[in-house]
């Protein structure tokens, strides 16, 4: 049985539950970055649709450089990195 009730992604139109990411990050103001179809989807906390980052390849995992402004993605073959206008929460002290 899936814990997903609906679509994992927006225009998901599979049928299917499954990702192939392993990393999901936020941005301080609670939004979720997420790997998934086609890009890193990013979520408002209320689920709407912020936008796509499409890098060249399907991005797995995704974080935040020190600066925090950094974000990376790794891919099969790549690591992407672009400067975001958001703030990317950092774990630690």
């Amino acid at each position: 049985m899936s814990p997903f009730i609906g679509p994992v992604f927006e225009g998901d139109t599979t049928g299917r539950r499954s990702i192939s990411s392993n990393g999901l990050t936020l941005d301080t103001a609670g939004n979720l970055f997420a790997p998934g179809p086609g890009g890193v989807w990013s979520f408002a906390p209320d689920g709407t649709h912020l936008g796509t980052i499409m890098p060249d390849e399907v991005p797995a995992n995704v974080g935040w450089g020190d600066d925090g402004r950094t974000f990376y993605m790794t891919a099969r073959t790549g690591l992407y990195r672009i400067a975001l206008g958001t703030q990317g929460m950092i774990p630690g002290p």
